[in-house]
């Protein structure tokens, strides 16, 4: 009868965990769905982990998972402070555990929430960014080219700093700058910059 028993749990605990390891690979989709709520994130992670442990399992994707998925945040300062401490740990710079690093994010979460800055716009959005975007609004032509009615330099080097600014999670808002928004993703969906694009977000780990 043990045997028997023994047999017809296995396959279910295999699967089990099978399906806990697919919840790990889905954290982003998950952090999204918290809405970036780091404390509610982090109680999913530690009940997966407690999970895993009960069947004697462990799972060294958690770090790099919880990583990608705290990336995914709509705070820039919290996104950056992530960021730092993935590049010094992938540079063998620093050691970086699991609980350190969730501890040390939640902490940086409540503090952020209770003192109003938790998603709260960078001086850049507030102060040096809007003037620029009000004007590029202002000038982008009907022919979508800054230049004459064909691809320039101009479109290249205007369309360069909104690389970065995206890959920090800034980008014009369309509703208040309609043409401009849709100038840079005609510009960003070229081969020239879709292909770099890619790789660089692939780099940072953004996907």
């Amino acid at each position: 009868f043990l045997k028997l028993l023994l047999s017809n749990t296995k396959p279910d605990t295999v699967a089990t965990v099978n399906m806990l390891r697919t919840s790990i690979s889905q954290f982003k989709s998950k952090m999204i769905e918290f809405g970036g709520n780091i404390v509610e994130f982090n109680e999913y992670v530690r009940g997966i982990e407690a999970a895993l442990s009960s069947y004697g399992e462990t799972a060294d994707e958690l770090l790099i998972n919880v990583i990608l998925a705290y990336e995914e945040v709509e705070d820039s300062i919290f996104v950056a402070y992530i960021q730092h401490r993935r590049s010094m740990w992938e540079e063998d710079k620093t050691n970086l555990d699991l609980d350190s690093l969730m501890n040390n994010s939640e902490n940086k979460y409540k503090v952020a929430v209770k003192t109003g800055k938790w998603k709260a716009p960078t001086k850049s959005e507030t102060e040096a960014l809007p003037p620029v975007m009000d004007y590029l609004e202002g000038v982008i032509p009907a022919s979508g080219f800054l230049v004459g009615d064909t691809l320039s330099l101009a479109d290249i080097a205007v369309a360069s700093p909104f690389v970065n600014a995206e890959h920090a999670g800034v980008k014009p808002d369309a509703a208040k700058y309609p043409k401009l928004a849709a100038w840079v993703a005609a510009m960003h969906e070229r081969p020239s910059f879709a292909t770099w694009i890619r790789r660089e977000r692939k780099m940072l780990g953004l996907g």
